[in-house]
Order: structure tokens, then sequence, then C-alpha cells
């Protein structure tokens, strides 16, 4: 008789629109000594290793990915596992642009959103100036 064993995925995801990377690992009970996973279906975007480390590559459009396969033990313990990654899309919301007229002395602030996100959004400045600033929680200031 061939006993079975739990696989509990513990997964880091970071999404922007139509990109994401994905980190992590499985964690197992019921087996007896180190698991090997062998994946045998899914698509090159999304692996699981040997080891149980979930990775992604490249870019990927918003969709579900998904591997299966087996995992074993030294002592013959087997098991199947499932993992599906779904990426979706994040929206901006208003204002995606804009401008303001200020005094030479006036600051100014505002708080970017977005919409359809599951968890945190970091944001990232990729161009302007040093006197307006976009800080990774969605905060544009005006020094």
């Amino acid at each position: 008789m061939v006993a079975s064993f739990n696989v509990v995925y513990r997964i880091s995801v970071s999404v922007s629109p139509q990109l994401a990377t994905v980190t992590g690992s499985a964690t197992v009970t019921g087996n007896n000594g180190t698991v090997t996973y062998t994946q045998s279906t899914g698509s090159t975007y999304l692996t699981v290793s040997s080891t149980g480390a979930v990775s992604t590559t490249g870019t990927l459009v918003a969709g579900p990915y998904t591997a299966t396969g087996t995992t074993s033990d030294p002592n013959g313990d087997s098991g199947t596992f499932t993992y599906t990654l779904t990426v979706g899309t994040i929206t901006q919301s208003a204002p995606t642009t804009g401008s303001v007229t200020m005094t030479g002395s006036a600051t100014f602030t505002h708080q970017l959103a977005v919409t359809g996100n599951n968890g945190a959004v970091s944001y990232t400045q990729s161009t302007g100036t040093p006197q307006l600033t976009v800080s990774s929680t969605g905060l544009v200031v005006r020094i």
C-alpha cells in the first residue's frame, strides 16, 4: 500500500499589469524524508522544481497558469500536486493624468489608487524631476 501526504504551498506573488513574478515553495505534512516533486503538465512560464520551489519566467498575460505533477519520498509515499496561478489586471483609478497650477512656494500631494488588485500595490517612478516624486505607496508630492 502506498501512503499519501499533503502538500501545502506558501506563495508570494507580485503582480503588475500583465506581469507576474512568483516565488515560493511547498510545505508537506505526513512525509517520511525529503519530498521530490516531478512536474508533468503545465506551461514553461510556470514551473515547480524537484524541491517544490514554484517560479515564473517571462511576461505573463492575464489568465490562469497551471502546473501539475507527482510527489514522492524515499519510503515510497506519494501524492499529487496542482498549482494554479491566476494573473489578473489592475487598473489605475482616476486621475491617470493631470496638471495643477501652483504658486512658487506651494506644496502639492495626491494619493494614486488602483482597482482590481488583490493585496498591496507598489509604485515605481520611472521619469520626472526631483521636485515631483511618487513614493512606493503611490503618494505624489511636489517639494
